[in-house]
């Protein structure tokens, strides 16, 4: 049976192994199971499917479904069928997949983390849940996920991990749309990854058709799709707020995408579809649906074909929030995301001067909102930075002090005729060795840890994101220079 959620197509990368019980009489949906879950859980459950033959023969799929029965025994005592049982391989029969993303995620259970104290997560394991296309059996190329490291028969792992690429000889199991599980050498799956992103390692994906479009709440109507000027002229309104459209890409996937950005990135193919479908009086689409077929075969070679999904980088899915950032952990079994969390954590925290929930904040001080934003490097390591919304402040009169460009070719000019080596180094946080003058204070968030969520925080240090960051930087290292510059002479005329 295949997954599918209303509305939602059955997203392969969140599967989860389960063993159907019978059918949940007068609980859920008529048609849904109980499923008994990998953490325990009995849950009723509609959206699930049998796994196929090529998945109950994977290594790494039997490792799971081992690991999934030593644990229900273990939770639940000898009742659990095991390999030893004659009837184990008939009861195999009622294992499943269903999605995780079905079960209600409790929102408390980020609090049980302490992110502040977890380690890094080993290297090895660096290419998890990375979705790229791959030729499958030699054919054409098509969407897969990267589940785990491959194993031989003697249950170890296949290859070595080498920070150098080349001599990298690691072996991931890959798992297609149809449930099949394949085998290819980490080198090919970066390869793939490197040549399916662009410089900044998002990936494009190519427009087949428009099928459809959606209408939202919050869309303007006819009547107020008109706005009179202060000198009395009458114009229409530059929107497309609440209307959407439904794109089929060429690896056959579909989702949804604001207008705003397929009129950006299609606009000829947008247009054509709303006039066929009779959409071009819209007040969203009657601005932009006539200038852009008139104006077609001007702009039809300047139009790009290509769309950027801007929640992935090389393949790895980026999460938006720290609840989003421990779901996927669940969904891909893993910590990458709360290791990046802990790492930024743990280097932020001297900004901060933590006070209690119910503290008193001294008069004078602004109220600034911070969060995490998320990227993946070029070698698939993830990365949190905890950031301040500078965009909120008021704006500065002084402004950050730019070496130019002249002055970097006269460096390196005295360098190669002096002889002298450049060097390059990078000072790790360095906004955050600098004081702030301004008075800010925020509520920190999950990502403090459990004992320190909810509570109120001074900002002492320039954060990352504020207006006066650079300046305050800035300011603090000439200070810094004038302070050792004065040391030195008062040492040389101390030596003299």
């Amino acid at each position: 049976m295949i997954y599918r959620k209303e509305g939602v197509q059955f997203p392969f990368q969140h599967q989860k192994i389960g063993r159907a019980l019978g059918p949940s009489q007068n609980v859920g949906n008529a048609m849904a199971q109980w499923i008994l879950t990998g953490n325990g859980e009995i849950m009723p459950i509609q959206t699930l499917r049998c796994m196929t033959d090529a998945e109950k023969n994977n290594l790494s799929m039997k490792d799971r479904m081992k690991e999934f029965d030593d644990y229900i025994q273990k939770r639940f005592g000898n009742t659990i069928h095991t390999g030893d049982d004659p009837n184990f391989e008939s009861n195999r029969n009622n294992d499943i997949i269903y999605d995780e993303l079905y079960e209600s995620y409790d929102e408390n259970e980020n609090k049980s983390y302490n992110l502040a104290e977890m380690d890094e997560f080993p290297d090895h394991e660096i290419m998890m849940d990375a979705e790229v296309m791959l030729p499958k059996d030699g054919g054409l190329y098509q969407s897969a996920r990267v589940i785990g490291r491959s194993k031989n028969a003697s249950g170890n792992y296949i290859g070595n991990y080498h920070p150098n690429p080349v001599l990298n000889t690691q072996v991931y199991d890959v798992m297609f749309p149809d449930g099949a599980v394949m085998q290819y050498s980490a080198n090919l799956i970066a390869e793939n990854i490197m040549s399916q992103v662009d410089e900044d390692g998002h990936i494009y994906q190519m427009v087949k058709n428009i099928v459809n479009h959606r209408k939202g709440n919050n869309a303007i109507g006819k009547c107020d799709g008109w706005i009179i000027t202060n000198n009395g002229t009458r114009r229409r309104k530059l929107t497309t707020k609440g209307w959407s459209l439904e794109v089929e890409w060429n690896d056959g996937t579909t989702s949804w995408v604001a207008l705003r950005d397929m009129k950006e990135s299609h606009p000829i193919e947008t247009a054509e579809y709303c006039e066929f479908n009779q959409l071009a009086d819209k007040p969203a689409m009657s601005w932009q649906v006539p200038f852009t077929l008139k104006k077609k075969k001007q702009i039809i070679s300047k139009v790009k074909s290509k769309s950027k999904k801007k929640n992935q980088k090389y393949g790895i899915s980026i999460p938006r929030s720290v609840k989003e950032a421990l779901e996927l952990h669940k969904t891909n079994g893993n910590t990458l995301w709360r290791d990046a969390i802990a790492k930024e954590m743990k280097n932020v925290r001297i900004a901060f001067d933590v006070l209690g929930k119910d503290s008193n904040i001294e008069p004078g001080r602004t109220f600034l909102e911070c969060y995490l934003i998320f990227d993946v490097k070029m070698d698939f390591t993830r990365k949190a930075r905890f950031v301040a919304n500078g965009a909120k402040t008021p704006d500065l009169k002084s402004s950050t002090g730019i070496i130019s460009r002249e002055t970097v070719r006269i460096a390196f000019t005295h360098a190669a005729l002096n002889g002298y080596n450049i060097l390059a180094g990078d000072i790790l946080n360095a906004y955050l060795n600098a004081p702030i003058p301004e008075k800010y204070w925020t509520v920190c968030g999950p990502e403090f840890g459990s004992e320190l969520e909810g509570c109120k925080a001074l900002i002492v240090r320039a954060l990352y994101g504020t207006k006066s960051d650079g300046r305050d930087f800035c300011n603090h290292l000439r200070s810094c220079i004038h302070f050792l510059l004065g040391r030195s002479r008062f040492m040389d005329e101390a030596s003299r």
